[in-house]
């Protein structure tokens, strides 16, 4: 499924599922989760939050499993809104650059 399948493009579970050929589920996850935070493909607060659901997956009864879930969904949710705001930031700062350089400029000209 990782090579060939719909999931091939999401490098987190492709490595995943090809460290499953010779690991256990927590360490092929977590070797992935590394692998995509030295790229740069998940942020080091991404990276850890991954690398908590990882080591407890699979650990658990179905209640504590779900608990986990929701609650990795919630921060890794709080930190895309924190990633959106950023750039949304970020963004504003280059126009009000741009519209200052364009001003320098034109004061220049004149």
């Amino acid at each position: 499924m990782a090579r060939n399948g719909s999931l091939s493009a999401c490098s987190l579970v492709a490595d995943t599922a090809m460290g499953l050929k010779d690991a256990p589920f927590s360490v092929a996850f977590s070797a992935a989760v590394e692998k995509a935070a030295r790229s740069g493909t998940l942020r080091q607060a991404e990276a850890a939050v991954l690398l908590a659901f990882g080591r407890e997956c699979g650990q658990y009864d179905l209640t504590r499993q779900t608990a986990l879930i929701k609650g990795c969904l919630a921060q890794l949710e709080r930190l895309r809104e924190e990633a959106r705001g950023q750039a949304v930031a970020r963004g504003q700062i280059y126009r009000v650059m741009g519209v200052a350089g364009g001003a320098a400029l034109a004061l220049l000209l004149l």
